[in-house]
């Protein structure tokens, strides 16, 4: 037997007994209201440590700038999305954290759309879509190449995430070649089909969120 529940009118909030429509692709205006509650209603109680800066290459926490598409020295106070997700086969990640002539690490460009794993490039869509100018990746904004840097900021990774302003977890893609499931057509497999009975509409119930993400290969892993 399948469960099924009654949904919420349109514009209401589900009550106890309800669930609300999914559809096949995310409504990231209803994120975009999420962020704007937690940051409005929630005082301190969502605001994670700010993250410490130094002057040194090994202290600086890199992030991607998604309006120009290049890794950058996160600005201070700097607002910004983490992505974890599930590693597969390397790709063109970024290396050679050189200095620029006064001393600091050069802006550097991330490879073309047509080069990165989807999970990464659909995260890119969503921080750009969600109004937040940068998004941190790990093998964008981990240097490759530099063993120093990487042991600097390795460390740090419990810092980075509890100070981003949310995490994206890809807990449905099975490796990074895979696209967020519902923001690209036809990506999401679970769907929610709605049947209109009388005066109300009922839906299956899908999975909880929390069922689902136990379920993962991305709950398997140690890595981000």
């Amino acid at each position: 037997m399948i469960p099924i529940h009654k949904l919420a009118g349109d514009g209401q909030l589900p009550g106890p007994l309800e669930g609300r429509q999914i559809c096949d692709q995310v409504d990231l205006e209803l994120v975009r209201s999420w962020l704007y509650r937690c940051r409005t209603e929630h005082d301190l109680s969502c605001k994670g440590p700010s993250l410490h800066y130094t002057s040194t290459i090994g202290g600086n926490i890199r992030v991607l700038d998604v309006r120009c598409r290049r890794v950058v020295t996160a600005p201070e106070n700097c607002q910004f999305i983490a992505l974890s997700y599930v590693q597969c086969q390397p790709f063109k990640s970024l290396k050679s954290n050189t200095l620029n002539p006064l001393g600091k690490p050069k802006d550097l460009e991330i490879p073309p759309e047509t080069e990165l794993p989807a999970t990464i490039e659909d995260a890119i869509r969503v921080t750009s879509e969600l109004e937040i100018d940068y998004l941190w990746v790990d093998a964008l904004c981990l240097i490759q190449d530099d063993p120093d840097y990487l042991a600097s900021q390795i460390p740090r990774m419990g810092e980075i995430y509890t100070s981003a302003i949310m995490t994206i977890i890809a807990a449905g893609s099975k490796d990074s070649w895979s696209p967020l499931p519902g923001l690209r057509a036809g990506s999401r497999l679970v769907r929610k089909v709605a049947q209109q009975v009388g005066e109300s509409r009922w839906a299956n119930v899908l999975p909880r969120s929390q069922q689902a993400i136990n379920a993962s290969l991305w709950n398997s892993r140690a890595w981000t």
